[in-house]
Order: structure tokens, then C-alpha cells, then sequence
């Protein structure tokens, strides 16, 4: 490999439904335990993106509104060995 070139290994998950419960989680107290609501608010569909920086033994994730290219970049521009040999503008 060349000193411009870096690996990553990368995938995604695709569909992921957003979701935010309605109201808060209350911690336990001394009388009773932690209550949790059910109910909840769809926020759409995510796509995870994550990329494994092979040299550092990374994880780097990633949401995104779809995917395709501008998701990935956005991705690869978040390992931070890579953004440190991407060209400056």
C-alpha cells in the first residue's frame, strides 16, 4: 500500500425505525423501580452506517436520513486516521 492509500471495512443497516418514547424514564425510588412508558412516537426510517478502521482497531458509526454516496463519505470523513490524509480545500 502506498502512504496516500488506507483501508476501512464498512456496512449498513438499512430500515431501522426511529422511535422516542412519549414521556420519561423515571429511575427507582425507595418505594418502588424504575418505570418505563410504552408509548412512543415514530421518527421514520434510519440507515446505520459504521466502518471498522482496520490499522486502529476502530469503530466508527453514522445515521443517516438514506443511503448512497454522501452517507458514506460522511462516514469515511468521521475515522479520524482518514480525515487526517483526505486533501485539504
Amino acid at each position: 500500500m502506498g502512504e496516500n492509500e488506507y483501508v476501512i471495512s464498512s456496512d449498513e443497516k438499512t430500515s431501522i425505525q426511529a422511535r422516542c418514547r412519549c414521556h420519561p424514564t423515571l429511575p427507582p425510588g425507595t418505594a418502588g423501580m424504575m418505570r418505563v412508558n410504552h408509548e412512543y412516537d415514530r421518527g421514520g426510517a434510519l440507515s446505520y452506517l459504521a466502518a471498522y478502521d482496520v490499522h486502529h482497531a476502530q469503530v466508527v458509526g453514522h445515521c443517516a436520513a438514506k443511503t448512497g454516496i454522501a452517507p458514506f463519505m460522511a462516514l469515511v470523513e468521521k475515522v479520524p486516521a482518514v480525515t487526517t490524509r483526505l486533501p485539504h480545500h
